[in-house]
């Protein structure tokens, strides 16, 4: 019996589009749509972890589930 087991982890980084720093900060543009002017970019990171029938278990990261 093949099992699957889904972690997700959400990865919060400074937003690359917003990257110029002030004293160690980014500043956040109002118009940014990459981090919606919170001058966080939030990135989901899944985990796959699969058991086949021999009990072996395998992980595949993902950035999507489709």
């Amino acid at each position: 019996m093949k099992k699957l087991e889904v972690i997700k982890k959400i990865i919060k980084t400074p937003c690359y589009c917003c990257s110029i720093s002030q004293y160690g900060k980014a500043i956040p543009r109002k118009n940014c749509k990459t981090c919606n002017g919170t001058g966080i970019y939030k990135e989901n990171h899944y985990t796959l972890i699969t058991t086949n029938s021999k009990g072996q278990q395998f992980a595949i990261d993902a950035d999507t589930i489709k």
